[in-house]
């Protein structure tokens, strides 16, 4: 009768937690966990050890430290594969960012192209300068960055009409006048000019 109502509750082949990987963790006095941009498993995962190297600095040495508390930087299902691999029972942290590197090493291999610049829109509401900033970042992510008047192009080709239509036949001297001048347009109707 127990078993069934612990099936019904949903309380059946509950997982026990092993604490044993924690307990072996020497803690710093005074440690304060620093704040981590969560890693969600589609952007580069070398560069999310660096960035979370240098936030444990002071740690790095302190191996079982830096793996258990690399978990504090993960999210959704990076964090339940972590979990579901315990890398957290490791104490080698080079070896539990190894791990990591190659499992989401797929993302290594999803690089920027020039197609990519070229197909990107500005969303309604967004500004010209955030959506300059946006489009810029994507740019420099090319292995072969084009040229400023290139780059100055492309970034055109991808405001709307009416956009094109009001800076057609000014001349840009570089990216940032480029966006100055898209920024004057883009204000006009506000100023009511």
């Amino acid at each position: 009768m127990e078993q069934r109502i612990c099936e019904v509750e949903g309380t059946y082949n509950i997982p026990r937690v092993d604490f044993s990987a924690f307990s072996k963790v020497s803690v710093p006095e005074k440690f304060k966990m620093p704040d981590f941009k969560k890693y969600d498993g589609t952007s580069n995962p070398v560069q999310h050890v660096q960035m979370y190297q240098a936030g444990m600095n002071k740690y790095v040495a302190n191996g079982p430290l830096m793996v258990r508390t690399f978990q504090a930087s993960l999210k959704d299902a990076v964090m339940k594969w972590y979990t579901y691999y315990k890398i957290c029972s490791t104490k080698d942290w080079e070896k539990a960012a190894n791990e990591f590197i190659g499992h989401f090493s797929f993302n290594l291999d999803v690089a920027t192209t020039k197609e990519d610049p070229e197909q990107a829109e500005m969303k309604k509401g967004e500004t010209i300068k955030r959506y300059a900033t946006g489009w810029r970042n994507v740019a420099s992510q090319l292995k072969l960055v084009p040229l400023e008047r290139e780059l100055m192009r492309l970034f055109v080709s991808t405001l709307s009409q009416a956009m094109q239509s009001c800076i057609l036949g000014t001349t840009a001297i570089s990216f940032s006048h480029l966006i100055a001048m898209v920024e004057e347009v883009e204000s006009g109707p506000k100023k009511g000019t």
